[in-house]
């Protein structure tokens, strides 16, 4: 089977953190991510940009460059759009695409807020595309979770009666938020350590106790 074209959103080449490049990038370029994909597309802020990560990067120089979604939205040789930007662009990045009818993969959270996510569902479901549409809440496959209902699942430490759940925020200072994360503090962003880390934490817990039965 072909491997699937892969159109990237928000892999840059300048920015202070990118989860296109840190979390994204080095499955995509593994031997096992080369076998099933094929990067063939950068949506950045503008073309030159997208070049300057495709260069950065040195992904192959066929590599489209595009700075505009909905430029990237009508191109018939990207299967999946992945979205990695930062939250409060998730929407304007990724609506042409979904309204296209192309798969559509968007890191948690989906928008800044319940209006802008409705608008996004609303259009995937006008578009017939909702079932190509996937929220990046990854967790339950994080080989840490996985081995723990391994170790749950196989009686080894008997029933568990009761867990305990403490969730840590990355910011690694109480008193000082580091430059790369003011946005943080900007509630119109709609990013930030409850919105990401601690609903992160709260979709495991919940989907550990359906998947478990309560």
């Amino acid at each position: 089977m072909a491997p699937i074209r892969v159109a990237l959103i928000g892999l840059s080449a300048s920015a202070k953190t990118s989860w296109a490049s840190a979390a994204h990038l080095p499955y995509l370029l593994s031997p096992a991510g080369l076998a099933k994909f094929q990067i063939v597309a950068l949506l950045n802020s503008s073309v030159d940009a997208a070049r300057a990560a495709i260069s950065t990067y040195n992904l192959p120089p066929t590599t489209r460059a595009y700075g505009s979604p909905a430029d990237l939205a009508v191109d018939p040789d990207v299967d999946l759009v992945v979205c990695n930007t930062r939250v409060d662009v998730h929407e304007s990045t990724i609506e042409a695409s979904v309204a296209a009818g192309k798969a559509v993969f968007c890191e948690w959270p989906l928008a800044q807020n319940s209006a802008h996510a409705g608008a996004l569902v609303a259009k995937a479901n006008g578009a017939a595309t909702l079932d190509k549409t996937i929220v990046g809440l990854q967790g339950r496959v994080f080989p840490l979770v996985r081995n723990l209902n391994e170790v749950i699942a196989s009686g080894r430490i008997g029933k568990v009666l009761s867990s305990e759940v403490r969730i840590f925020g990355g910011l690694n200072d109480r008193e000082i938020l580091p430059k790369s994360l003011e946005y943080f503090t900007d509630s119109e962003v709609g990013g930030n350590i409850y919105t990401i880390g601690f609903a992160h934490g709260k979709f495991l817990l919940v989907w550990g106790l359906f998947v478990r039965g309560g």
